[in-house]
């Protein structure tokens, strides 16, 4: 009889702590991620897998809506004895993301869209000439992603996005985006109302 009765009053728990566990409408909060980027496309062709950050500030729209900006900062680099070079993008991005439960895991759908800063970089050692160059495309990030509740207002997001940047070659009409796949881990923090 105790065990029935320990069961009932730790479901009862988990069911008190599930309706609990979502953040209320109009609180605002923070967030920092970090994860692997993963090339596709035509920066796939030349630049390997790398490491990204970005930082968000939230806001609770509705039950199921959170909004927000986020800015981060990736970099692609490749080198060899003869030349060196890297693209880095620095995403400053309004976001939105829809949650699919209010449980204390909740898996999300969401859509980033901004400016990208984009550097591009080379160096090539037979002329000892480097090149720069800096400018702001558009692009856009569907995600898919997991927050994980693991204490009153304190998450553990983890996100898949796909990155599209878009680009033209110089003195042409031809598209040549840039594109790649985060995989994302990271830290969320609710504030109270």
């Amino acid at each position: 009889m105790k065990r029935k009765l320990s069961i009932v009053f730790f479901l009862a728990g988990l069911l008190m702590f599930a309706q609990a566990s979502y953040a209320q409408v109009g609180q605002v909060g923070f967030g920092a991620s970090a994860g692997v980027n993963l090339p596709v496309g035509t920066l796939g062709d030349r630049y390997n897998a790398s490491f990204g950050v970005q930082g968000s500030f939230r806001y609770q729209a509705m039950e199921e809506v959170v909004i927000g900006l986020n800015a981060g900062y990736n970099r692609f680099s490749i080198g060899s004895a003869f030349s060196r070079g890297s693209q880095d993008f620095i995403p400053v991005t309004g976001f939105f993301e829809y949650y699919l439960s209010d449980e204390s895991i909740r898996p999300y759908i969401g859509l980033d869209a901004g400016v990208y800063i984009y550097r591009g970089s080379q160096w090539v050692s037979g002329i000892n000439q480097l090149t720069v160059q800096t400018e702001a495309k558009f692009g856009a990030a569907p995600v898919f992603g997991l927050l994980f509740e693991t204490a009153e207002r304190f998450y553990v997001n983890g996100s898949v996005r796909y990155n599209y940047v878009m680009n033209t070659l110089e003195g042409s009409n031809v598209s040549r985006p840039y594109s790649w796949f985060g995989l994302n881990v990271g830290i969320v923090y609710m504030l109270s109302n």
